[in-house]
This record gives C-alpha cells, sequence and structure tokens, in this order.
C-alpha cells in the first residue's frame, strides 16, 4: 500500500526526496527514480514518460558512490535510462536526448567461472559526461568513460565507446567522428 501511496504522490505532485529538484523541472510519468538523495535535476528541464534513473550507493557488496546530475533547460525524451550509475553520470544544460537513450558508467561482471551475473562486483567504473548544448539521436548508448565537449552531436542507433571533443559529430555502432564544426565558416565539415 505505502508503494501505491508512493506513486500516487510522485504521480499528482512529482518526484520528492531528489538532492536537488529545479524550479520548473518536470518529470513525466510514470517514472522510477532510485538513490533519489543523489539525483540532481535543474531548472526548466523536461524528462518525459517512462524515466529510469538510478544512483547506486550500493552493488553486490560493494559500497558506491553514485551520482546523477543533469543540468538546466535539458530536454530528455521517453524511455530515457540510466540503469544504475555507479561513480558519476553528468548531463551538461541546454541538451537535447532523443527517446529511447540510455547511459552507463559501469558494466556488469561477466565471468563464468563464479557467482550469477547479477551477483558479480561491477567492472569499468567510469565517469560519463555529456557537454552543454549537446543533441543525443534517438536509441542511441553512452557507455563507461565517454565524454562528449560542448555542442556535440550523436547520430541515431549509436554506440559512444569513446569520447569525442567540443563541435563533434559523430554517429555509427562503435561511433565515429565524421563531421566537425568550424567556428570560422560557420559550417559542418566532414572530417577524413
Amino acid at each position: 500500500m505505502l508503494l501505491i501511496g508512493k506513486k500516487i504522490r510522485d504521480y499528482l505532485f512529482g518526484p520528492r526526496g531528489l538532492a536537488r529538484l529545479g524550479a520548473g523541472a518536470i518529470i513525466r510519468p510514470p517514472f522510477d527514480l532510485n538513490g533519489r538523495d543523489r539525483i540532481e535535476i535543474g531548472e526548466n528541464t523536461i524528462i518525459l514518460s517512462h524515466a529510469n534513473i538510478c544512483a547506486l550507493s550500493g552493488y553486490a557488496d560493494a559500497s558506491l558512490d553514485g551520482r546523477v546530475i543533469i543540468g538546466n533547460r535539458v530536454y530528455i525524451g521517453r524511455r530515457f535510462y540510466i540503469g544504475g550509475a555507479a561513480k558519476l553520470i553528468k548531463i551538461g544544460d541546454d541538451c537535447v536526448l532523443s527517446e529511447n537513450v540510455s547511459i552507463f558508467d559501469n558494466s556488469h561482471g561477466l565471468s563464468p567461472e563464479g557467482l550469477a551475473i547479477m551477483q558479480q562486483a561491477l567492472e569499468d567504473i567510469r565517469e560519463v559526461v555529456i557537454g552543454d548544448s549537446s543533441f543525443i539521436g534517438i536509441n542511441s548508448v553512452i557507455l563507461p568513460g565517454v565524454t562528449l565537449g560542448k555542442h556535440c552531436v550523436v547520430g541515431a542507433g549509436s554506440v559512444v565507446t569513446k569520447s569525442f571533443s567540443d563541435y563533434s559529430m559523430v554517429a555509427g555502432v562503435p561511433a565515429r567522428l565524421l563531421k566537425r564544426y568550424n567556428l570560422e565558416t560557420h559550417c559542418w565539415e566532414i572530417c577524413r
């Protein structure tokens, strides 16, 4: 009954217990927010329905200090997924993330010689940072250790496995640099 009451409260009044919920921020229900005291959402940010955001405090007997920081004026489409931030996932101001975007700052242990996968310690725990004013296309996945500079564009369906500097346009599986914006010519230029 308490869980139902909490979901009704969230639906009617918005999420409670977050580390920060900026003025004018909207999270459309239904949503699933775990580790609320380690999730920050900036001012005038809009997160559409079916978001799943989790900041981990522990996993498989390991203590963690996972945090999620979402900047100001960010737009996030439906079915946004952070399955469990073990360190830090930070999204800068004025970003747009399309539908079905997933971001991970860790991966499961996958040893076939021991515990079940969900009982193995997390591996490859590295921060993910998305720079201000970046655009992430529909169905994209951002993996541990990735930093995207400001004004980056990630094409639809991309899997980003490495970092890219400011003004980069990337796409593919794995994502690779396609274009870079030239501030002198005011054009996206093809990279060879």
